[in-house]
């Protein structure tokens, strides 16, 4: 068992919280790269798809 003062446990407590805060912010923008690079391709297919010439 390791003993810490109240001090640090908080310090440490808020470290953590900050650390959570971050990777969740990074979510997000990871998500929102993917979803802008899926709806460009989607974009692009569909140009494709409406130039093509049907026999």
């Amino acid at each position: 068992m390791i003993l810490i003062s109240k001090k640090k446990f908080k310090a440490l407590e808020k470290r953590i919280a900050d650390l959570e805060g971050q990777v969740q912010g990074q979510q997000v923008i990871s998500v929102d790269l993917v979803t802008n690079t899926i709806s460009y391709q989607l974009q692009e297919l569909h140009k494709e798809q409406s130039k093509a010439v049907v026999y």
